[in-house]
């Protein structure tokens, strides 16, 4: 993972805090259903995602995949690209987002937040070496941090690209980290409802005061 796109999904956090599209969540006040936002905002939403997926030869020619297709062979790896068009949510699997979004936003609260914390080096340099060496630290631990991050967090943000993709596990393991994380961007670009409604399922209203 890249800081840019840190960056990117973290602005994309904050703009769907701001977005009016419509969501319902169950409130316990009344035992019912609570719409929050602009019940009037309903507009069709879908996007394109393009996924390249990675085997080793002997796992591709096991799945029997068409011998004509398109495939770049590196090393002992065989990859192929995969464009996935008009993907939206539907009613079947938005409960299944929401469980995967539940995971993903506190993961990226806490990177971004780790991420600003490491300013401070850059900020206290004296001269432009060791503000190069501080930026490179910066970024190392980042990805460290990255790296280090919970399994349930990282599966989260597969789990969630494959079921609005409607990829199958065989195939869903096997899509390149770099292109996963582009689409949890795209996805919380074009689908801000995914991110306020986990985020009130967290306890939060759309002000971000606690619900009682």
């Amino acid at each position: 993972m890249t800081p840019e796109q840190l960056t990117k999904i973290s602005k994309a956090m904050d703009k769907a805090r701001g977005d009016e599209t419509p969501f319902a969540v169950y409130d316990p006040k009344t035992d019912e259903m609570a719409v929050y936002g602009d019940a009037n905002k309903t507009d069709n939403k879908a996007m394109d995602v393009l996924i390249t997926f990675r085997f080793n030869k002997q796992e591709f020619e096991e799945l029997g995949f068409p011998k004509d297709m398109a495939t770049e062979t590196i090393g002992d790896n065989v990859q192929f690209n995969a464009e996935f068009k008009d993907v939206s949510i539907t009613p079947r699997n938005n409960s299944k987002l929401i469980e995967y979004m539940l995971s993903i936003i506190p993961f990226f609260e806490n990177l971004s937040e780790a991420w600003e914390g490491m300013k401070e080096a850059i900020d206290k340099a004296e001269s432009p070496d060791e503000k190069a060496n501080a930026t490179i630290e910066r970024r190392i631990a980042m990805y460290r941090a990255f790296n280090e991050s919970s399994d349930e967090a990282q599966l989260a943000m597969y789990n969630l690209v494959a079921t609005l993709c409607s990829i199958p596990d065989n195939l869903a393991a096997h899509m390149l980290s770099n292109n996963v994380i582009e689409a949890v961007g795209e996805i919380f670009y074009t689908y801000p409802e995914l991110v306020n409604e986990a985020e009130t399922l967290f306890g939060y209203s759309r002000t971000g005061m606690v619900m009682a």
